[in-house]
């Protein structure tokens, strides 16, 4: 077909559905292309409010662009550029040039023959610039990123005119867990068609993603093919582990002949639930020229090569102890009921054996499962990624704290909650879609961490203890959490609940830090873990979340609205594991974990301070920050649980969701320096005062009111002057001027005693001020927080 033949169809195609509103699949579809999905694309172009008329604005790119491109995809950059720079020395003859986008279609890098001196190069092949679909439109970029597969477009099926001019080829990039993590593309300006072109960036996005999956610190990669396929070509699947069997990479090809690797980006995956053989086997094969004909579970065959990088050749591979058929039998008996959900009858079918066999086997106890199964979480940790990180929890890495009470584990805290929910752990187990000793191991693994019995066991079931019931009270409101962040603020859940039933503690912890950080590499530095793992973590949590949390700009992350709500209700179910790791050290008699205080200025006095020594002094192990601040930010951190409690002047008007506690009332004074004018002066009035310069209270606080009922009162304006928050200021203003502050004057008592600073002989009228602590009204105050709120009570009598 011609080019010009092509471009006919096309516009036929443009005014069916464009004009006339009717399909255009008959005219998209020719000899050489499935077209359907361009006329999808058009369709949410003109959704969105676009024609195909309009002017498109390529967006500004700030000047840092490729500096933040580096340092926020350093791994997938490295993978692609020897490729990027081959494929675009590949296509230059006939005037294509390369383009290497991110998941959402922003550019991070280019190669090839690109005139500059044209616009319409210049204008796509920058660094920073948005080609995704809802800012230019449909393109081979947008589409291959919405459709996850390779595409091509040539001219007029681009849905703006003014990117008629260019034809493309996109395919997408997936990483080593399968999740997409960019787009390869090539496009040219005017030119003939090169459909072949799709072909041609499809194999250098795979070689790409093989590059991506070797970059994995691994101990062995697997190549796979079918026995009847030779090895060394674009089809062979690749698979890397670790020592121990776990899984840490795969390419599409691998993905494809075994479903399994699909949950890799969510749950940990080890070699032995892939391969029906003793996994140590694979590491025996390696460097052999001989293919191993390997079982699968499903009773199908593959062939493997398997080679050990470099580093790893000199160190010993894992043995294989010698293993009878029948634990062999027995171990795949249990693999089958895994995958059947626990279903005993369709696991039998699926064997072809009787349920009264499965049942016998079973009976006979789990065989011993691989390292990689049996302690499952802890192997995991050894892979580097977040998900490998030092269990410390995100909030103390930020602040550097070490050795304070951790959040929980998650998966113990639902196993727990599932059997007092369910009434027992068969039905805990059935309704979390998981063995019942799986189950009963997770709560172990809860109770070791706590060092308390959550539970009583007895041929009756699964009781909780009294500190069981306490502690998991906690569990509940954790959960609780986690189910309002699914649902969102508008209590619509996007994704039945994946959310609130899958996420992990390292997941929240790095969506509370992406939140705060607005950058991958910032919260990458505080995770300790690279960039590339935290990529993958959000991707995975959005997956979860069913829609992005996070807007992708050029100047690095802005939270959605949805993606505010989760990570606020992240923090929320860190603070709850957290306290409840604090209450059962406490149960066990170990006061220990943190105290985050916010102070109001101007209003504490010496309570603070002698609340805090008194706690202190008790438990030494305590972890005590103290954060000054005005009311609207130390609110907002105490919403957000980064702090337990605030102490200053109270409020009014208490929100629902906080509760204020008086500790005394005071009044306020004037305040000036020694030896001020207005020392010593005799009936001094309002309207005298109003005349003065003044330190104002910041607008809005218990003090600020005050001053404006002194002025009231005589209808007067509240004087001007300088707004100033810091009572370090403050004193330094008072001493090197004449101006005047309504101060409390238990806040300046040194600095009276010390005659820096005295009293104005003169009546202050206004409404006692109210001084007590604010926390959060549903949260069930830790030991810790608990023996702050008695000391703060005993030094305010005292």
């Amino acid at each position: 077909m011609t080019d010009s033949l092509r471009q006919q169809h096309i516009a036929q195609a443009r005014s069916a559905l464009l004009d006339e509103t009717r399909s255009a699949t008959d005219a998209l579809v020719d000899g050489w292309f499935d077209r359907a999905w361009i006329a999808e694309s058009w369709r949410r172009c003109l959704a969105m409010g676009h024609r195909p008329e309009q002017r498109v604005g390529f967006d500004l790119v700030p000047a840092n662009a490729p500096r933040h491109a580096e340092d926020e995809h350093r791994t997938l950059l490295t993978a692609a550029r020897p490729e990027l720079e081959r494929l675009a020395s590949a296509v230059a003859p006939i005037h294509y040039f390369a383009i290497l986008t991110d998941a959402a279609g922003t550019v991070i890098d280019t190669a090839g023959a690109i005139d500059r001196a044209d616009q319409r190069a210049d204008a796509i092949a920058r660094v920073g610039v948005d080609l995704s679909e809802r800012s230019i439109g449909t393109s081979a970029i947008g589409s291959a990123l919405g459709e996850l597969q390779p595409v091509w477009l040539h001219r007029g099926e681009h849905f703006f005119v003014d990117t008629s001019v260019y034809s493309c080829a996109g395919a997408p990039i997936f990483g080593p867990q399968g999740l997409c993590v960019g787009m390869l593309d090539l496009t040219g300006i005017e030119v003939a068609e090169r459909p072949e072109l799709k072909h041609r960036v499809a194999h250098s996005a795979r070689l790409i993603e093989n590059t991506l999956a070797l970059a994995v610190p691994h101990r062995l990669a697997l190549r796979l093919n079918w026995p009847d396929e030779a090895f060394g070509g674009e089809g062979d699947g690749l698979i890397c582990l670790d020592a121990d069997g776990m899984i840490v990479s795969s390419n599409t090809s691998a993905r494809q002949m075994l479903p399994a690797l699909q949950t890799l980006a969510r749950t940990p995956l080890h070699a032995s639930e892939l391969f029906a053989l003793p996994w140590p086997t694979l590491f025996d094969q390696a460097g052999r020229a001989t293919p191993l004909d390997t079982p699968l579970w499903s009773g199908l065959r593959l062939h493997l090569r398997a080679h050990a990088p470099q580093s790893a050749s000199s160190q010993p591979a894992p043995r294989a102890a010698p293993r009878a058929l029948k634990a062999l039998e027995t171990e795949m008996i249990h693999q089958a009921v895994r995958q059947s959900g626990g279903n005993v009858a369709e696991a039998a079918r699926a064997l072809g054996l009787s349920r009264a066999t499965v049942y016998r086997r079973l009976n006979l106890g789990v065989p011993k499962q691989p390292p990689g199964r049996s302690n499952l979480a802890a192997k995991h940790q050894r892979r580097e990624n977040l998900n490998s990180a030092p269990e410390k929890p995100a909030a103390e890495a930020e602040n550097g704290e070490a050795g304070s009470t951790g959040p929980v584990s998650l998966r113990g805290l639902r196993a727990a909650m599932a059997v007092i929910t369910h009434g027992g752990t068969g039905a805990a187990a059935r309704a979390m879609h998981v063995s019942q000793s799986a189950n009963a191991r997770a709560i172990s693994q809860l109770e070791k961490e706590l060092g308390v019995s959550l539970f009583d066991r007895s041929h009756r079931g699964m009781h909780p203890t009294a500190a069981g019931e306490s502690l998991l009270k906690r569990g509940r409101e954790t959960l609780a959490h986690l189910a309002r962040a699914d649902a969102g603020p508008w209590r619509v859940p996007l994704r039945d609940g994946r959310l609130a039933a899958q996420i992990s503690v390292r997941q929240l912890e790095a969506i509370v830090l992406l939140a705060k950080a607005n950058s991958q590499r910032q919260a990458a530095a505080r995770l300790g873990v690279t960039q590339a793992s935290v990529q993958q973590v959000l991707a995975q949590v959005e997956h979860l979340a069913g829609g992005p949390l996070f807007d992708r700009l050029a100047s690095g992350l802005r939270p959605t609205s949805r993606g505010a709500w989760v990570a606020r209700q992240a923090e929320l179910a860190l603070a709850e594991m957290r306290a409840m790791a604090e209450d059962a050290a406490a149960l066990l008699g170990n006061i220990r974990g943190r105290l985050a205080i916010g102070t109001l200025p101007y209003s504490t006095g010496a309570v603070v301070p002698t609340a805090i020594q008194s706690v202190t002094s008790r438990w030494t192990g305590l972890q005590v920050s103290v954060i000054d601040g005005t009311y609207e930010s130390l609110i907002g951190k105490l919403r957000q649980a980064e702090i337990d409690i605030v102490v200053g002047a109270l409020r009014p008007e208490v929100p629902h969701d906080l509760r204020q506690v008086t500790l005394f009332h005071d009044l306020l004074s004037i305040v000036v320096r020694t030896g001020h004018p207005l020392l010593g002066k005799r009936r001094l009035t309002p309207s005298r005062l109003s005349m003065a310069q003044w330190v104002l209270p910041m607008p809005g606080s218990p003090a600020s009111e005050a001053l404006a009922q002194i002025f009231s009162a005589q209808s007067l304006p509240v004087p001007e002057g300088v707004y100033i928050n810091s009572p370090t200021l403050v004193c330094a203003m008072l001493q090197q001027s004449d101006r005047l502050a309504l101060m409390p004057p238990s806040q300046w008592k040194s600095e009276l005693e010390a005659g820096l600073l005295a009293i104005l002989d003169v009546p202050a009228h206004h409404v006692p001020r109210a001084i007590g602590f604010t926390v959060r009204a549903g949260f069930i105050p830790t030991p810790v927080l608990c023996a702050f709120q008695d000391a703060l009570l005993t030094a305010t009598s005292s």
